[in-house]
């Protein structure tokens, strides 16, 4: 278990960086863009958690058409493959969440079952078990603010104005 847990919150950071890298190489109707994944990430989620997502749905939908309107098809072809990585994100986190619930589950069976053992021994496996699934926790929270983070992030808007800076470089030099 823990071997799958660390293999899905490296997969789920790559894929964050994955999903950033290819957020910043698209230019237009950046603002718009980043709107359309964070609630396509919000929908999915709740999808999977099978909690009510219908409102999330038509909001992703409305985005999505507004910026089909506004950039055409051919460019929201290369947005679903950044929805499509999104998607799969949402499964590893899922899965991820599961997985700590399920050590969660285990430290507390465990926890009940040292209650016999006496002593300093008890306390101290305790608090091991319980630093493990806080390391875990926040090691969940750290990969799901970096997407948020890479996205807002000044360093990042400074990438993008560097982007746009380069492309209308190219556009003098070729006009």
């Amino acid at each position: 278990m823990e071997l799958r847990i660390q293999e899905l919150t490296n997969l789920i950071k790559n894929k964050k960086h994955k999903i950033v890298d290819d957020f910043l190489n698209i230019l237009p109707e950046k603002k718009l863009i980043q709107q359309l994944i964070t609630t396509y990430l919000e929908f999915k989620k709740a999808e999977k958690q099978r909690i009510p997502s219908r409102k999330l749905k038509k909001e992703f939908q409305k985005i999505e058409y507004e910026l089909e309107d506004k950039l055409g098809e051919g460019f929201m072809e290369n947005i679903q493959l950044i929805l499509k990585d999104c998607e799969e994100l949402v499964v590893w986190e899922t899965e991820l969440e599961e997985r700590l619930n399920a050590k969660t589950l285990l430290i507390e069976e465990r926890e009940k079952t040292l209650q016999i053992i006496s002593g300093n021994d008890k306390e101290n496996i305790v608090k091991e078990l319980h630093n493990e699934l806080k390391s875990k926790k926040e090691e969940l929270k750290v990969v799901r603010k970096l997407i948020n983070d890479a996205i807002t992030t000044p360093s990042s808007q400074a990438k993008i104005s560097e982007i746009n800076a380069s492309s209308n470089n190219c556009n003098n030099e070729i006009g």
